[in-house]
Order: C-alpha cells, then sequence, then structure tokens
C-alpha cells in the first residue's frame, strides 16, 4: 500500500512543477471599471493557469531606459513604446539581468511569471506582468534539414558506391 502510495506522489509531483506555455495573446489588460486591488485580483483569478508559475513565452526583448529588460509581443518597437500604457499588457518586465540576448530575434524566456501592477505617482499604469529568474533557453536546432541533409549524404554515397563497382567499357 505504502508503495503504491509514494509512486502515485511521484506521479503527480512533475506535474505540479511542469513549465506552462504561454502566448502573448492569452495575456489580458486591468479592466478599467474595478479599483486597484481589485482589478488585480481579477487579473489574478483569469491568469491563474499562469500566475506565480514557472512559464515559457517567446518574443522580443528590450531595454527601456532605465535599462531593464523587457520582452514585448512585437519586433522593432520604437523607444516610445517600450514600456508604454498602451502596449503595456503585451509586455512582460524581467526583474533580473539577462546574459547574452538577441535583440534582433525572438527569445524564448522561461521564468517565474507574476501579475504585478505598478503605478506611477500620477495613476499610470507602468507594469503589469513580470518574469523573476529569468533566462534565455537556448534556440533548438531544426531537426528536418539536419535529417534532409543526412539522407542526401547517404544517397550520393550510395549511388558513388554503386558506379564505382561498374566497370567503364571504352568504345
Amino acid at each position: 500500500m505504502f508503495l503504491i502510495l509514494l509512486i502515485t506522489l511521484l506521479s503527480i509531483s512533475p506535474l505540479a512543477h511542469s513549465v506552462q506555455n504561454l502566448a502573448f495573446h492569452r495575456l489580458e489588460g486591468l479592466p478599467d471599471h474595478l479599483s486597484r486591488e481589485a482589478a488585480t485580483q481579477h487579473l489574478q483569478r483569469e491568469m491563474i493557469r499562469y500566475h506565480d508559475h514557472e512559464i515559457q513565452i517567446q518574443g522580443f526583448l528590450y531595454q527601456n531606459p532605465q535599462e531593464q529588460w523587457i520582452l514585448a509581443s512585437e519586433p522593432n518597437l520604437k523607444t516610445c513604446c517600450i514600456g508604454s500604457t498602451s502596449k503595456i499588457s503585451q509586455q512582460l518586465f524581467i526583474s533580473n539581468p539577462l546574459q547574452n540576448p538577441s535583440t534582433t530575434s525572438t527569445n524564448t524566456v522561461q521564468g517565474h511569471f507574476l501579475v504585478s501592477p505598478k503605478w506611477d505617482s500620477n495613476g499610470n499604469l507602468t507594469q503589469l506582468y513580470t518574469i523573476q529568474q529569468a533566462t534565455i533557453l537556448p534556440k533548438s536546432t531544426p531537426l528536418i534539414p539536419i535529417a534532409l541533409s543526412g539522407i542526401f549524404l547517404a544517397g550520393s554515397l550510395w549511388i558513388f558506391l554503386l558506379m564505382r563497382k561498374q566497370p567503364i567499357v571504352p568504345k
């Protein structure tokens, strides 16, 4: 009986700590008609699958004037749009420095996702989502081109070997 319980617990444990794949289209803005606290709680409930969990998300990295990294859904953002209130729901603020990020292509970032709205002294929303302990995942090597190259090389070698075995008859 103890063994069955132990196996069950061990099989459930990885599910509890699994990494969620998050896409920018799933992110929402704060509802305007609610107070700050109520809006934050509402958004945390809406994003319960991701809030306070380990996630992976792909996007474009930018630095704001305060040199904080921001992962955004759009490429080629102008400086004025980075961290702007109108695009805040599509930008995730990275809470730690990043090692050698690419600023010209997409990055897959993994980290601890939080719904963490912040406002400035004028009451403007300045931050909505945060990724803590963020790391950039290495780009994976596409297997299809490698497999096709291997098949081409094997076929070429096979044809070459067949050609060598047949004698050349002079005329």
